[in-house]
């Protein structure tokens, strides 16, 4: 659904309802119209800790900075205006290609990271996440992403690449 009020998100999805199933002692006590309804994005995009989602929305001169919590500490940043994909993974020397964020250094490989893991890229004015089908995984915010499906990535989001934890941050001009 569309407002033109409101960027195009990426990750919209329609407002789908979804009724709760009572459980077994509740099922005589509550009829089915005071059953609880849900959204199918309260499923599929649960609140981060603070109760609200951080900002996607970027500005000319924004820096996307991933802060690499686990195994090993380091921060990476990135000019989003000149950003089209970012490539994470490990180096494929017989290959000889070598991704943007290289999880090749020791620490890394024991922590399940593929060669072609993930990639962020830029679309339109969002910065999203997308899974390669890599062997361990990617997760946000602790749900796992579907390979190929991109999602948006916000100011503050955690982001597990196999057992490699990682904050994402925008940095505004």
């Amino acid at each position: 659904m569309h407002n033109n009020d409101e960027p195009d998100d990426p990750d919209a999805t329609q407002d789908t309802r979804i009724v709760s199933e009572p459980v077994a002692d509740d099922a005589a006590a509550s009829p089915p119209e005071e059953q609880e309804t849900r959204s199918i994005k309260d499923y599929l995009e649960p609140p981060d800790i603070q109760g609200r989602w951080g900002t996607s929305n970027l500005r000319k001169g924004t820096i996307l900075a991933v802060e690499i919590l686990a195994p090993v500490a380091a921060t990476l940043e990135f000019e989003v205006d000149d950003m089209v994909v970012l490539s994470i993974g490990r180096v494929h020397a017989a290959e000889g290609v070598a991704p943007d964020i290289d999880m090749s250094t020791p620490g890394f490989a024991e922590a399940g990271i593929s060669r072609r893991h993930a990639v962020i890229e830029k679309k339109d004015n969002w910065i999203v996440l997308r899974d390669l089908g890599s062997k361990n995984g990617t997760y946000l915010n602790g749900i796992p992403l579907v390979p190929n499906q991109p999602r948006v990535l916000r100011n503050g989001d955690e982001v597990r690449f196999g057992l490699v934890k990682t904050r994402v941050t925008f940095i505004q001009p």
